[in-house]
């Protein structure tokens, strides 16, 4: 809810008396959810004579139930972990008294229909809900459980609603059901071991040592068997446990020799099989890794040493071939010296760091420098002086001859010459066309604009330049003249500055800028809003207070922006905050609307004036 602003205009209170108790006094209900319409609409039916306990997990609902006074729960099917259903049935199987009612969609319906039929599940409630439904089923629920309890003692009703926290405590019904809980399993515990139930038999008596133990020759052997058909097997690690094992036994054993010898063997093939087959499949630093392994053989293994070498080297080449695949790739789409690190140009480069006499590299060079003097060509033929001088500036960093880059200069001179005179003839006479459309094209203005800074970069401040400029800002004064008469300040505001930027007629532009400033403060008197209290009211009928909020015992305040007319009616209320939403708002703004002022007059004249209220309803 909104918390009122500090500085509040007129206060409305409305006074009304207090309601009465609801069914099942004394009962909580509990609610698994986590959708703020469906528990604002459950606050609002539930009279204070219940408490309400909002749980956000099964874990907690269940403790709330087992330390709370619950009869009644209120499950959101989205708010469950798993299936809802399994959900409904356990609480139905743990707390047989409980009253269920289940907010769901209609797939959740058809998932509980079993259960809603066989009266597992009280009420099922639609979502999105409706305050009166929940009502409704709310006080269904409760007249429920008073009709299953009719008969308990009063005594320990008694008790158990004074158990129950109040609404808005600080109780926190987690920390008790964890005490009952450990309750609960020490009277478990004790009814185990108190109740009848017999211990473990003790264990068979341990045979002598004599006859538990195998003789030292016969355990050596069977260890070094064992280890033997594990390292048939492939099970290095289990083989290693054992010849360990057996090397305690007896250090010196030739046998024992024998199978390390084999092992370190059988983890070698393992391990060069296992790079071999990474290098197969193009993953070359898996391979390498594979032959750093620990297991490799002591004192090191030509093969081990062989396979490292020529690892390395498909490493090496497949690298290259790599790059050179990516570079020619590069100079196929134009990407020769651009983006940065993923052009042409960038892979040459990398590949002739690892391999500088390969003639594939060789060759991606003499293709990548037949492409720049290509490019330097066009663009000049093109007029580009921007881009033939990029490409001109790199061909002579990678030292092309001369002779190509002087064939590509005087063909940029030649285009840059025609291409000078065609611009300029364009902008002249293009310009003029540009300003005129811009009379009510704003794009226009700003291609004219344009147009004018390319008619400078050709001419400089010459006589077309300087008349061009002349008809582009008084162009700019008009067009803002006609946006401050349509109130677009803000754009008129731009066209003023555009025009005063190119140097328009101080005059003309001192006329705009005093109408548009004019015009602001127009705005800004009639938009300003005022507290009522300020004004002098004629008529003031109070609010009638809402029925439904009179029979809930609620209170609440509405702050609205409305509008006095000249003649003093009221005019487009509009409700800006309330506490709580929507229950005053139509009691406030049918009021309003009934309201007259003396007339808000400005320089002697009846003007509008928009105003500011906040309507109190309270029960005092």
């Amino acid at each position: 809810m909104s918390s009122a602003p500090a500085d509040r205009n007129t206060e409305v209170q409305v006074a009304l008396t207090q309601r009465g108790a609801g069914v099942g006094a004394g009962v909580a209900i509990v609610a698994l959810s986590q959708d703020g319409p469906l528990l604002d609409a459950l606050d609002e039916v539930v009279t204070s004579d219940h408490a309400i306990h909002i749980v956000a997990s099964e874990d907690a609902l269940a403790e709330c139930i087992l330390t709370s006074r619950c009869g009644v729960a209120l499950i959101d099917a989205e708010a469950a972990m798993g299936a809802v259903d399994h959900l409904a049935a356990r609480l139905r199987t743990q707390f047989p008294e409980l009253v269920l009612i289940i907010a769901g969609r209609d797939t959740h319906q058809n998932a509980l229909s079993s259960l809603i039929t066989s009266g597992v599940i009280y009420r099922f409630l639609h979502k999105p809900v409706s305050t009166q439904r929940v009502r409704l089923f709310v006080d269904a629920a409760f007249r429920r459980h008073d009709e299953e309890h009719a008969g308990a003692a009063p005594a320990a009703a008694a008790a158990s609603a004074a158990a129950s926290p109040p609404r808005g405590s600080a109780f926190n019904p987690r920390l008790l059901g964890i005490g009952a809980a450990a309750l609960l399993l020490l009277v478990a515990a004790g009814s185990y071991f108190l109740g009848g139930k017999k211990s473990a038999p003790a264990p068979a008596s341990i045979a002598p040592a004599a006859n538990a133990q195998l003789s030292k020759d016969a355990k050596l052997n069977k260890l070094l068997g064992d280890a033997e058909q594990a390292i048939v097997q492939g099970r290095t690690a289990d083989a290693a446990t054992l010849l360990e094992e057996a090397a305690r036994i007896q250090p010196d054993n030739i046998r024992v020799a024998f199978l390390t010898g084999q092992l370190g063997k059988e983890r070698e093939r393992a391990m060069l099989t296992k790079a071999r087959a990474a290098a197969a499949n193009g993953d070359f630093g898996q391979a390498l890794a594979a032959l750093d392994s620990p297991n490799a053989a002591a004192g090191g293994s030509t093969t081990v040493a062989e396979t490292r070498r020529d690892l390395e080297k498909q490493q090496i080449d497949e690298r290259v071939r790599s790059l050179l695949r990516a570079g020619t790739e590069r100079l196929q789409v134009g990407a020769i010296a651009v983006p940065e690190g993923d052009n042409a140009l960038f892979q040459l480069e990398a590949a002739r760091a690892l391999a500088p006499r390969d003639p594939a590299v060789a060759r991606l060079e003499q293709a990548i420098n037949a492409r720049i003097i290509t490019e330097a060509r066009n663009a000049a033929v093109k007029g580009d002086a921007a881009g033939a001088n990029n490409w001109l500036k790199l061909a002579a960093e990678r030292k092309l001859p001369a002779a190509e880059l002087d064939i590509v200069r005087s063909a940029l001179a030649t285009a840059q010459g025609s291409a000078r005179t065609a611009e300029l003839a364009r902008l002249t006479t293009g310009i003029n066309e540009l300003i005129i459309r811009g009379r009510t094209d704003d794009a226009a203005l700003e291609s004219a604009r344009g147009a004018l800074l390319n008619l400078r970069n050709y001419e400089g401040n010459g006589p077309a330049t300087r008349d061009a400029q002349d008809r582009l800002a008084s162009a700019l004064v008009t067009r803002g003249r006609a946006l401050l008469e349509a109130g677009k300040l803000d754009e008129a505001q731009k066209a003023l500055g555009d025009a005063q930027s190119l140097g328009a007629m101080v005059e003309a532009t001192a006329n705009l800028s005093a109408a548009i400033a004019a015009q602001r403060e127009r705005l800004r008197q009639e938009n300003s809003i005022v507290g009522a209290n300020t004004l002098k009211r004629t008529r003031s009928p109070a609010p009638v207070y809402p029925p439904a909020a009179q029979a809930a015992n609620k209170e609440g305040w509405v702050d609205v922006v409305f509008l006095i007319r000249a003649d003093g009616t009221v005019a487009d209320p509009k409700v800006t905050g309330a506490d709580p939403a929507g229950v005053f708002d139509k009691a406030a703004t049918d009021s309003l609307l009934r309201w007259r002022f003396e007339p808000v007059l400005r320089d002697g004249k009846p003007v509008e004036q928009r105003a500011k209220l906040r309507v109190r309803f309270s029960m005092k």
